[in-house]
């Protein structure tokens, strides 16, 4: 892949360090997410919800930004 080879030798290091990496951060990522998503369904089995005021507050919150 010339992006490959175009990255690694503008980086100075070798094109499998960079897949390297790569591959380390996108496993990272979604292992973050998949962590996430199981506390977040631990916590709805628990009936551990927000509730009407904390949706309203983030909601407004966010329609300032």
């Amino acid at each position: 892949m010339q992006q490959l080879d175009g990255i690694a030798g503008a980086l100075g290091r070798d094109r499998h360090d960079i897949v390297n990496e790569a591959l380390t951060t996108y496993v990272d990522t979604y292992q973050r997410q998949v962590d996430q998503i199981r506390q977040g369904l631990k916590e709805a089995d628990a009936g551990e919800f927000a509730s009407d005021a904390d949706v309203n507050r983030v909601i407004a919150r966010l329609r300032r930004m």
